[in-house]
């Protein structure tokens, strides 16, 4: 256990009685562990898969999750990533005319855990192709 995992709690006390030999100072230690456990956080559903709609647009929600433990209020970003290697063979890049996304910050109170939302919309650009994109999970604090 490291100093960070614990909080040391010391307690003094002098104790005096007339059928005591002396005063003397009495040390008590008191550890209290903290449980630490600020759980996880990971995307809800690890991929979708999202038709166009005949020129309209599609909202998308995608869930973040806090689960495993929710100790101290934890955060952090959703953004595109720029990692392109997870992508599905048989489908192009998709680019700022296929969806709209903008980098979110989310936040989780202490004790509070679950699911938050982040919005994408999904335009219908008239190609034929399938396109994909991934999001990240980034800068992470707190806990």
């Amino acid at each position: 256990m490291s100093e960070c995992d614990y909080l040391w709690l010391h307690v003094q006390a002098s104790v005096t009685h007339e059928d005591m030999r002396g005063a003397e100072a009495q040390v008590c230690e008191i550890v209290i562990l903290d449980d630490g456990d600020a759980g996880t956080l990971s995307f809800e559903v690890p991929s979708y898969s999202v038709g166009e709609e005949d020129g309209s647009i599609v909202g998308l929600a995608v869930g973040v999750v806090r689960q495993g433990g929710n100790s101290s209020a934890v955060s952090v970003a959703v953004r595109l990533s720029n990692d392109k290697s997870g992508l599905p063979c048989s489908a192009e890049e998709a680019d700022l005319s296929s969806f709209a996304f903008e980098e979110q910050t989310l936040t989780w109170g202490d004790g509070e855990s679950g699911v938050k939302i982040v919005n994408v919309e999904i335009f219908d650009d008239g190609r034929t192709k399938d396109r994909a994109f991934a999001l990240e999970l980034a800068d992470a604090s707190g806990g």
